[in-house]
């Protein structure tokens, strides 16, 4: 975090001392270079993780010690065993490197990483791989809108327009990113649940939650479900809470046959919330633009 306020601050004053920038185009430059470098580093990890599917074997490991340490600096650091065939091997990782909680003699598949004399020394889940090997879209969309903002906002400020239109373009910015996410929420929300096909998932893992409140570590597990449909294996983040004994547990879950999108609970209010949320937002940016504009 303190690199990212130290590239925010030097990006700023390059635009205001430099550039002679507003202060409102200067932040706009700073979200650009930000939404180009996310892309570029999703494009390499992108790259990467398809090179790593097509030419790594995948390898099973299995969770063979589990260390917890509790307390305000505890850890959670597991111990894997890989076997190669001819020999085998241990590894040990954190589960914040993880991301998932794992129980002893868990079996996983994984992509090994290899040193120069061949040798595995480390390994990475082969879920989050497979699931690197798509381009996140949203990156792509915060690039260029902030990009085409910044565009919008430069030539303001080297025109006769007033500052006034800067806000209208800054608002516009944040409007198209909140009627996205408003949008995309409510599809969920309108999805004719009636049409929904039920089917039985596995809760392969967690996706754990970590916040500090008052020095009081807090923790919320979701259940990441995995289920077959037509041959192919899906796996998505459920809405509902989980323990983490009911790892292995069958469920029935519901997914949309024409836009594969999965539900564990189709009642949940969550999206229809954010939806709300994002779409009131949306009207205060808009009556904003209209107060900005008269």
């Amino acid at each position: 975090m303190g690199v990212v306020i130290v590239f925010f601050l030097i990006i700023v004053c390059i635009g205001l001392f430099w550039y002679e920038f507003s202060l409102l185009t200067s932040i706009f430059l700073f979200l650009s270079v930000a939404g180009i470098f996310l892309v570029v580093t999703d494009i390499k990890l992108r790259k990467k993780s398809r090179e790593t599917v097509e030419t790594v074997k995948k390898h099973k490991a299995k969770v063979v010690n589990k260390e917890v340490i509790h307390g305000y600096r505890g850890k959670t650091t597991y111990t894997f065993e890989i076997n190669t065939g001819g020999e085998t091997i241990q590894i040990k990782k954190e589960r914040n490197k993880l991301h998932r909680d794992f129980n002893i003699n868990d079996t996983i598949d994984i992509y090994p990483e290899f040193d120069e004399q061949n040798n595995i020394v480390d390994f990475k889940l082969a879920e989050l791989v497979e699931r690197n090997t798509r381009i996140y879209k949203p990156f792509i969309i915060f690039a260029i809108g902030s990009i085409a903002t910044t565009a919008l906002l430069i030539l303001n400020d080297h025109s006769s327009l007033t500052t006034v239109t800067s806000y209208l373009i800054a608002y516009s910015f944040f409007l198209l990113l909140v009627l996205y996410v408003g949008i995309s929420s409510l599809k969920r929300v309108f999805v004719d649940k009636s049409t929904l096909k039920p089917v039985k998932a596995v809760i392969h893992s967690f996706y754990i939650y970590s916040s500090m409140d008052d020095g009081i570590k807090h923790e919320s597990i979701s259940p990441v479900y995995r289920v077959e449909v037509d041959g192919k294996v899906h796996q998505f983040v459920g809405d509902k809470s989980a323990q983490k004994e009911d790892r292995g547990k069958e469920v029935t879950v519901y997914y949309d046959p024409n836009t594969m999108q999965f539900f564990d609970n189709p009642k949940s209010k969550t999206d229809l919330a954010m939806a709300i949320f994002m779409l009131t937002m949306a009207f205060c940016l808009i009556y904003g633009i209209l107060k900005e504009g008269l």
